[in-house]
């Protein structure tokens, strides 16, 4: 495939990837407003290492807390550091603001 062709294919998958982010982001968006009247709730899409983008997204928003849901993990969750993923470690770690961290049920 020429270099022309690639660009081309890359940037048809990034677009799509743009468009489905904004599709899930609204349907969030509209359950957090419903389930939270009167509470403004602020969104901002960015791209980059996701831990990084949530710090800087804080400041820019001048955000009053960060919500993180962790990512459901098999077997066992261990207490201490490991017991949530990468991002989330980082964001509980440097956030400027609140972190709620919320677990789903098992």
């Amino acid at each position: 495939m020429a270099a022309a062709e690639m660009a081309a294919v890359e940037r048809r998958l990034a677009e799509a990837d743009d468009e489905g982010a904004a599709a899930l982001l609204a349907v969030w968006h509209e359950r957090f407003a419903a389930a939270l009247p009167g509470i403004e709730i602020a969104h901002l899409v960015a791209q980059g290492r996701p831990e990084h983008e949530i710090i800087v997204a804080c400041q820019r928003l001048n955000a009053d807390a960060v919500i993180l849901c962790a990512r459901p993990r098999t077997g066992p969750t261990e207490p201490g550091p490991r017991s949530v993923g990468h991002v989330a470690r980082f964001v509980l770690d440097h956030s400027p603001v609140p972190v709620l961290l919320i677990r789903r049920s098992s």
